[in-house]
């Protein structure tokens, strides 16, 4: 009798702790954003920029294709002047070899995407005024697993004192013997990164067991990038967000693009090839 009694007193203050909630306001599913993607370096004399609209909140986007904005005005500006990038049909972006004005250290500019339907969306950005240097490349081909194209590697750079600096280390592989072939790209974790704890300090990044062309005739191009604040958390937040496990929980990309998602940012780049 005392455990039935118990029983009916548990569910009492269960039942009671629930409550209908009415009139909830959800947000507007058919309210798409304007989401850019465009990056400026003085070490690259082309600019490109992306232009998509977001997806619905809801429903199943798996299947979803991300719809391209084709017709907009991309202007790049530096404060004085001005250049309209114009959309490239074969490539899908908005794209421009050159630029009438020259990417500067240390110079600040402004991006402004203005649609058909006259939506504006804006961003700034800073290029960083210095550039790590890449000091060290060392390959090692794993020689104890002849079966795989391994290698270990590790690179060296010294930091720039008295910032805060923030890096993003690519590497690929090429065949030499080969014509017309892509590169292959190295699949690296934890190759963004800042300076925290280590302000001017030597930075080793090492990473093991790294699928590659393991073999003589392979070459390998690295870039070391100094991104300025902006380039390096979309960066960061973009992989975080990609690791969708069934236990992860969702991250929100970063953006700086005023009424809109996405990011314009700036960055140096440093090339040693091996």
């Amino acid at each position: 009798m005392p455990k039935i009694i118990l029983y009916c007193f548990i569910t009492l203050i269960i039942t009671s702790c629930i409550k209908e909630v009415k009139n909830i306001k959800l947000p507007d599913n058919n309210s798409q954003k304007i989401v850019v993607e465009c990056f400026i370096s003085p070490e690259s004399d082309s600019i490109s920029a992306t232009l998509s609209l977001s997806l619905p909140i809801f429903g199943d986007n798996t299947q979803r294709v991300v719809p391209i904005i084709e017709n907009a005005t991309v202007t790049l500006s530096d404060g004085t002047n001005s250049y309209n990038i114009p959309f490239v049909d074969s490539i899908g972006k908005y794209f421009s070899k050159s630029l009438p004005f020259a990417i500067a250290p240390g110079k600040t500019y402004y991006l402004t995407v203005t649609t058909i339907d006259g939506k504006t969306v804006s961003a700034k950005c800073t290029v960083p005024i210095n550039a790590a240097i890449p000091t060290s490349f060392t390959i090692i081909p794993r020689s104890d697993r002849p079966n795989y194209s391994s290698t270990n590697l590790k690179v060296e750079w010294q930091d720039i004192p008295g910032e805060k600096n923030f890096y993003f280390l690519t590497i690929v592989s090429q065949d030499s013997t080969r014509e017309n072939t892509y590169p292959q790209p190295l699949y690296l974790y934890n190759n963004i990164l800042t300076d925290e704890q280590r302000d001017g300090k030597l930075i080793v990044y090492r990473e093991d067991d790294v699928f590659s062309l393991n073999d003589t005739s392979a070459y390998f191009v690295l870039e070391l990038l100094t991104m300025d604040y902006n380039a390096y958390e979309f960066k960061r937040t973009q992989v975080l967000n990609e690791d969708n496990g069934p236990f992860t929980t969702p991250v929100n990309v970063h953006s700086n693009i005023q009424n809109g998602l996405g990011v314009f940012g700036a960055y140096r780049k440093m090339v040693l090839v091996k």
